[in-house]
């Protein structure tokens, strides 16, 4: 996701859902210490979580956690010019992206139903984004030796889809 978000140094990051801290922490390297990820959660638990496993691991992280429901509105006053979307609903908040987004900003949505998947794609195309793109992440092991090359027979785990789509210019607002 980092790759295909087109992820720098210095950039400004908004991070919806943190989950356990995971794409935080590769969100922070990425950025570095010029850059800045501002992450949303609404669950305690999970943002507790998260804050523990970053800390550990970059104990002077640019990190600001908010806790607060983005299917309410994105209670942002900056913009960012990527956001990390990994929520049961995205549909719900593409109707906000425009207001967070600099210019030609991106979102990068993370979502393991086809369904979930659609009906984000759908409302990013009627909200006016464009160059969306959707492929499916799996890990599938192979068997290589001597003798052979070729996939193991049975794929044991599960695949995800990551959309990026991009906001034009002159959708954002100020």
């Amino acid at each position: 996701m980092i790759f295909f978000g087109d992820v720098c140094p210095g950039m400004r990051i908004l991070e919806l859902g943190i989950g356990s801290g995971a794409l935080t922490l590769s969100l922070l390297r990425a950025v570095g210490k010029e850059g800045k990820v501002v992450a949303f959660d609404q669950n305690d638990r999970m943002i507790k979580r998260a804050l523990k496993n970053v800390k550990e691991f970059i104990p002077e992280a640019s990190l600001e956690v908010r806790k607060g429901d983005v299917y309410e509105g994105i209670n942002c006053e900056e913009k960012f010019d990527r956001v990390f979307i990994d929520i049961p609903n995205p549909e719900k908040v593409v109707q906000f992206l425009k207001g967070v987004l600099k210019e030609d900003g991106l979102a990068i949505n993370y979502c393991l139903q086809a369904d979930q998947l659609q009906r984000y794609v759908v409302k990013l195309k009627k909200e006016g984004f464009y160059q969306i793109e959707t492929f499916e992440t799996i890990k599938r092991e192979w068997i290589v030796d001597e003798q052979r090359v070729r996939p193991r027979e049975r794929i044991i785990g599960y695949g995800a889809f990551v959309t990026v789509a991009r906001v034009p210019r002159e959708m954002v607002t100020s």
